[in-house]
Formats: structure tokens, C-alpha cells, sequence
């Protein structure tokens, strides 16, 4: 690919923004796999990240649930309880489950 490409999509509630991010990154992913086979790479050492939220429910207190794009790994560490500069659709963040939950690179150190 030799970019890296940074999607950001906007539009109307329900619109279906979720379902063309998935299936823009799942044809990243399948390009990338593509393009590492050519090349003879080790195709189970892809590279791609990123994080995909969505909300949801738990004893009636809406919190915020984050996918890992590269294995799909679930982590739960938004909540409206949570006192943070950093916010996603006016849910708290705590910065460090979200470090926490970041996927590692296999040649990272920590």
C-alpha cells in the first residue's frame, strides 16, 4: 500500500457510518494480506490498528465499549461517571485502560 491512510466519516444518526467503516477497513485488511503474500511476508504479522466505538448498556448506565480492529479484543472503560478532559460522545474516558487496551506491536518494548 506504501500509505496510511486516516478515514474519518461523518453523517446523519443511523446513516449506516459503522457498517462503511467496517467494510473499509475489512478491505484494507484483505489488501494488506494481498499485498503481503506477493511480497512473501509473513501474512499472520499484518499491521493494522485502530479503535471502534460503540455504546452499551449495563444496569441501565450507558458506557462506552471499544473494539481492538486488528483482533477484535473488547475492552469497557467509558462511562458519564468519568471525570476526563478526554470524551467520546460525552462519555468520560479513563486515559489509562485506553493505553491499556491499545493493541502491542510485536517488536514493541512495554
Amino acid at each position: 500500500m506504501g500509505i496510511h491512510p486516516k478515514i474519518g466519516i461523518t453523517g446523519l444518526p443511523r446513516s449506516g457510518k459503522s457498517a462503511v467503516m467496517e467494510k473499509v477497513v475489512s478491505m484494507l485488511a484483505d489488501e494488506r494480506v494481498e499485498e503481503m503474500r506477493a511480497r512473501g511476508d509473513d501474512v499472520e504479522a499484518a499491521n493494522y490498528s485502530g479503535n471502534e466505538c460503540e455504546p452499551w448498556l449495563k444496569w441501565r448506565a450507558r458506557r462506552i465499549q471499544v473494539y481492538q480492529l486488528s483482533n477484535r479484543r473488547r475492552s469497557r472503560h467509558g462511562h458519564k461517571n468519568i471525570d476526563s478532559r478526554t470524551r467520546v460522545w460525552g462519555y468520560g474516558i479513563d486515559p489509562e485502560a485506553w493505553i491499556e487496551s491499545r493493541p502491542r506491536h510485536p517488536r514493541s518494548h512495554g
